[in-house]
């Protein structure tokens, strides 16, 4: 677990909890975004044309690109040994209290635990014992009993290994979802009424965060 300032540890969730910004006009961004981030207020499109990365341009997906992808790019880290994760013991109780700064704690993958104050926000959580096919290689770093019931969580895209079934059946029903587009259904069918949509380039503000939804190059 690593402590750090409010503003640091929401940033570093990825896509997903971010400090409310004063309202502007749709699209623009906040006058204290860096230069570097502006992009990500830009228009991602609407729901009936589709939605794009601003900022880039994602090539076609063809079969040579597929296989240049395989044959010819380098992956810079070493896979032919097991990696050396570092692993501190964590029972996850200190989320049940006040935390009056902000500590963030990796859980694995994508997911993180953030607990500011009351409030307890995951990011894409999955705490299942596999994604898809491949199986867990290290616990979770805290357990998914010490989710307190009124936690939240953030929903960045519907890919196995960031929306897993498991982990949304084995979370407390109260949990409040922010998931992307077309997702909420699928959380009601699995007896989890609180899911809210959040289009790119929106947010939702809660007691002392603002998850906002941001467009990512994934498909």
């Amino acid at each position: 677990m690593y402590r750090c300032s409010c503003a640091a540890a929401l940033a570093a969730a990825l896509l997903c909890a971010l400090p409310a910004h004063t309202a502007s006009a749709p699209g623009a961004a906040p006058d204290d975004v860096p230069e570097a981030a502006r992009a990500l207020y830009a228009p991602h499109g609407d729901a009936q044309d589709g939605f794009f990365t601003p900022w880039s341009e994602i090539p076609p997906h063809t079969l040579g690109g597929f296989l240049r992808w395989q044959l010819l790019s380098r992956n810079p880290y070493d896979k032919h040994r097991a990696p050396e994760i570092p692993i501190a013991a964590n029972d996850g109780r200190a989320l049940a209290g006040d935390e009056p700064g902000a500590t963030l704690t990796w859980v694995g993958h994508a997911t993180f635990a953030i607990h500011d104050r009351r409030d307890v926000i995951l990011t894409d959580p999955h705490f299942g014992p596999r994604a898809l096919l491949p199986a867990r290689l290290t616990p979770p770093g805290i357990p998914l009993a010490a989710v307190p019931p009124d936690a939240f969580a953030v929903i960045s895209h519907a890919h196995y290994d960031h929306l897993d079934a498991y982990t949304v059946d084995a979370l407390p029903a109260s949990v409040q979802w922010f998931v992307p587009l077309g997702l909420a259904d699928w959380f009601r069918q699995r007896g989890r009424p609180n899911a809210v949509e959040l289009p790119p380039s929106t947010g939702r503000g809660g007691s002392g965060s603002e998850p906002t939804a941001r467009s990512g190059a994934r498909g």
